[in-house]
């Protein structure tokens, strides 16, 4: 009885405070609705997959990862459109960082791609070289690893993109050239 009770008090003190807790139907389409912004996201919709994340957090405001997800994308958008018009080189840099973690983190690997090809085009470092390796390994492109890392010149050859090289050779079933 006492848990009833306190259930009903909550429930009443949300609905008091103009919050209805989402009923089992809400909670059902809030999820429906994240993952087909997950599959929009997949697919490279961010317009849709913005609105289908807007659309669970409206279904189920309670759910954090929701709201998050949408918080998130609604800054990674704009992020998306200015990236080109930005002329400051460390600017550029600080926001293509930051688009890189969030493709990464959410399996884009082809946009992934084309960040790390403008980032190697514009700096041309190791760094740049070793994001590069990295993106073409995971996408299968070893012989395009080997590529960008063998154009650094051997005194700018980090130890991560020596190791780097040795995988995607060995990958490439250049074992020992990857030695």
């Amino acid at each position: 009885m006492q848990l009833s009770h306190r259930a009903g008090l909550i429930t009443l003190l949300a609905l008091g405070a103009g919050l209805a807790p989402a009923s089992a139907a809400d909670v059902e389409k809030a999820a429906a609705e994240f993952s087909r912004g997950q599959a929009l996201l997949q697919s490279h919709d961010f317009d849709g997959a913005l609105a289908a994340f807007a659309a669970a957090v409206k279904a189920n405001p309670d759910d954090e990862s929701y709201r998050q997800e949408h918080a998130l994308l609604r800054r990674i958008i704009p992020l998306r459109a200015r990236l080109d018009k930005q002329a400051k080189p460390e600017k550029w840099q600080s926001s293509a960082t930051a688009l890189r973690s969030y493709y990464v983190d959410h399996g884009l690997l082809d946009e992934t791609l084309t960040l790390d090809e403008e980032a190697h085009r514009r700096f041309g470092d190791a760094d740049t070289a070793s994001r590069l390796a990295d993106t073409q390994i995971k996408l299968g492109r070893d012989d395009a690893a080997v590529q960008t890392l063998t154009a650094l010149p051997d005194d700018r050859r980090t130890p991560q993109v020596r190791v780097q090289l040795g995988i995607a050779l060995a990958h490439g079933n250049r074992l020992d050239e990857a030695r």
